[in-house]
């Protein structure tokens, strides 16, 4: 019955207070297959167990990119995608929008409860280092910062590398969406890093 509108919000509040592990998360994502393409698209290797990473791919004209789950003790990211990805898929449809959809990209800090895997990885979404003078590389690029050259990191942790082995495959997307979870700002509250002219936004 979670699969209901109605019953979304308490589903994914059961979840996390019932610490639903990922192999229970799994099962209920894999259970969307009446509404998108969705598997597994590699398997990440902890060292005790292996966890599949997820997908969930919608055809459309324009693609969109959503990420979730970097970090395992962010929560709301993934279930709320679990909870409302056939209202999601609807209404990209309408539009012609194609997801690509990655829920959890942290199944063992899901597990865990925490930011980081099993094998004290940071997972994140860190894929380009920029070189702002010669042989001086940063990881962040600071608003008005110029920089001589940009290169995809190819040695984070081994969820991201998944996920960019991936997402090379995958057409350019028009637009990306990385979920992530604040607890530390008070309120009902939402910010996001635009790239470009923020008045479309």
């Amino acid at each position: 019955t979670w699969r209901r509108r109605s019953d979304a919000p308490s589903y994914t509040r059961a979840c996390y207070n019932e610490r639903v592990d990922y192999a229970t998360y799994a099962r209920a994502f894999l259970a969307h297959r009446a509404v998108a393409e969705v598997d597994a698209f590699t398997e990440i290797d902890e060292g005790v167990r292996r966890f599949p990473l997820l997908r969930a791919r919608t055809p459309g004209h324009r693609r969109l990119l959503v990420t979730a789950g970097f970090h395992g003790d962010e929560t709301a990211g993934p279930l709320t995608l679990l909870a409302y990805l056939p209202d999601l898929v609807r209404y990209a449809r309408e539009r012609d929008v194609g997801l690509d959809v990655y829920p959890c990209v942290n199944p063992s800090g899901f597990d865990a409860r925490s930011r980081y895997n099993q094998v004290g990885e940071n997972p994140n979404n860190d894929f380009l280092r920029y070189e702002v003078e010669p042989g001086a590389w940063i990881d962040v690029l600071p608003i008005g910062t110029r920089f001589i050259r940009h290169e995809v990191f190819r040695e984070g942790p081994r969820e991201t590398r998944a996920l960019l082995a991936e997402l090379e495959r995958l057409p350019l997307p028009v637009a990306a969406l990385d979920i992530h979870q604040d607890p530390w700002t008070p309120g009902n509250l939402a910010y996001a890093y635009t790239l470009g002219a923020r008045a479309p936004y």
